[in-house]
Order: structure tokens, then C-alpha cells, then sequence
């Protein structure tokens, strides 16, 4: 996945929190049915991990907006949200490898994502992108566990 959040004058791309981010969600979730009871069944990214990461980004963005000066000493503790991805998605493949190709998606939009951060209005545009995948996430049904 190559994220991009810009078009070539520099603007937010329109399709970007629509579109490109219900797509991503539908890469991290997938209603497979349901059990004997009339109940939805999932595979994919289980809510727990999802929301993890989600705080994880939500509070670096917290800091800085509390602190916009401290932009240079935070950019490498966000570039180290990519190992917490990396460490989560492998843990949950063992676990899981009905659920790999889920996690592996979710791993390339978070890297993707954050090899896109150079400058704080580049967070800010992640953060909100995240934001709208997770709300997609939720809309496809993704909250087990």
C-alpha cells in the first residue's frame, strides 16, 4: 500500500478520509457470516489492536497539540509506532493465520502512513485518516475481542 495524502498542488486529496479510508478499513475486516444464533461472525483485526494503535497516534497528537514546539523531539517516537505495528501484527498472525492477511494490511497502512509524516501538518492528515478508518472499521462490524 502507498499512501499518499497530497495532491500535486499540496492539498488534502478529497477522496482521501471517504474513500481511500473505507477501503483500508475493508482490508482489516470481514463479515464471514454467522454462528447458530443469528449472531455476525469476523475475520480481521480484532478491535482490541486496532484501538491500541489508535492511542497510540491519538496521543502523540494530544502532545502536540499541547506543545507544537516539540515537533523535532516527537517525530522519532511516532517513526517507532511502525516497530509497535510490526510487533503487534506478528503476535497476532501466530495466534491466528486466518487473520494474517488482515493484520499484514493493517501493518502496510500504519508503515505506509507514517513514512509519510515529515512535517506536523503530515501527522495531523494521518491522524485524521486513521480516524476515518476506524470509524469504517467499526461501521463493517470489526469489534471482536
Amino acid at each position: 500500500m502507498k499512501l499518499k495524502f497530497y495532491d500535486e498542488n499540496g492539498k488534502i486529496l478529497s477522496n482521501l478520509y471517504d474513500e481511500t479510508a473505507s477501503k483500508i478499513a475493508n482490508e482489516l475486516v470481514r463479515k464471514t457470516g454467522t454462528d447458530k444464533w443469528g449472531n455476525s461472525r469476523f475475520n480481521g483485526v480484532s478491535s482490541t489492536q486496532l484501538r491500541r494503535l489508535f492511542d497510540e497516534v491519538k496521543r502523540f497528537e494530544r502532545n502536540l497539540k499541547a506543545n507544537p514546539d516539540s515537533w523535532e523531539a516527537v517525530l522519532p517516537l511516532i517513526k517507532m509506532i511502525k516497530s509497535k505495528s510490526a510487533y503487534s501484527t506478528s503476535r497476532a498472525i501466530k495466534q491466528s493465520k486466518y487473520d494474517a492477511k488482515y493484520y499484514s494490511s493493517l501493518n502496510d497502512f500504519i508503515k505506509s502512513g507514517i513514512d509519510n509524516v515529515k512535517e506536523y501538518k503530515d501527522y495531523k492528515a494521518f491522524c485524521l485518516l486513521f480516524e476515518a478508518v476506524y470509524g469504517f472499521y467499526y461501521e463493517l462490524g470489526g469489534n471482536k475481542k
